[in-house]
């Protein structure tokens, strides 16, 4: 596995899609950086360093499809995997190795990411504010979501021979894995109470009702279910503060385990050409 590891980091830094997606993510974190400050100046709002540190997670999941997608497909497209087939090795060492590899890039692609807001936003912003403990706890859950995000992108990838194919299906995925999230969240933020017009003695007034669509406990207990196993669901918890950082951390080992799991079972008896 050290000699899958070691070419396949060579590639990785050889890669194209990797320094373009590393500029883009250098170009997200100046953006978010000038945006906040616009609003610092515009507005007066104030804009605390940590939240910029947790705002890319709400888009990691699109950066780790694109990536995946396209620097795993290139081994089938250029013979890259018959042939490391062909040498001697494992197929269980070839998955996990490029597993490992994929979250190597991934979580660099994030570092990256906060050494930029550090550079420049802490001297605009100021530092941080949050206990040093919780931010770690924070940025614990951050990379095993990376990892949850790897694991379901590898695994398409890696079953999935031809290329372009691999790429829609991981970002449809995240697409409708968005979707889902924002509508249980939307659910669970429905207030228990709406405001109604209603005719008393002839006059239109306003009053509060309980609203008909507040989600009962169990809906609600559903709801946030599926939001804490979603690697999006988890992704907005976290970019929004909302999140119990203690748990997520298991949703996103689970995820990672299950779709590791799975994709090593099937790619040992994927037939290769």
């Amino acid at each position: 596995m050290i000699r899958l590891l070691d070419a396949g980091l060579k590639r990785i830094f050889k890669s194209r899609i990797f320094w373009i997606i590393l500029f883009i993510v250098i170009g997200i974190a100046v953006m978010m950086i000038y945006n906040s400050y616009s609003d610092l100046k515009e507005f007066d709002e104030v804009v605390k360093i940590e939240t910029l540190f947790f705002n890319l997670t709400t888009v990691m999941g699109f950066i780790v499809a694109i990536f995946v997608s396209l620097f795993l497909g290139t081994e089938y497209s250029d013979g890259t995997i018959r042939n490391k087939i062909i040498m001697g090795h494992k197929r269980i060492k070839i998955y996990l190795s490029n597993l490992i590899l994929t979250v190597f890039a991934t979580v660099l692609f994030y570092i990256i990411y906060l050494i930029v807001i550090s550079i420049i936003g802490i001297p605009i912003f100021g530092g941080i504010t949050m206990s040093i403990s919780n931010l770690l706890l924070i940025f614990f859950d951050i990379f095993v979501l990376i990892c949850a995000y790897s694991s379901i992108a590898t695994f398409i990838s890696m079953i999935c021979s031809n290329i372009a194919i691999a790429t829609i299906v991981n970002i449809v995925l995240i697409l409708a894995m968005v979707m889902v999230s924002i509508s249980s969240m939307n659910i669970l933020s429905s207030p228990k109470t709406v405001v109604q017009s209603t005719m008393v003695d002839g006059a239109i007034q306003m009053v509060e009702v309980p609203n008909p669509r507040f989600p009962t406990e169990n809906e609600r207990n559903f709801h946030q279910q599926v939001v804490n196993v979603l690697p999006t669901g988890q992704s907005f918890q976290i970019a929004g503060q909302t999140a119990d950082p203690k748990i997520l951390s298991l949703y996103s080992g689970g995820v990672t385990i299950i779709f590791m799991g799975i994709g090593l079972y099937l790619f040992q008896r994927k037939e290769l050409k």
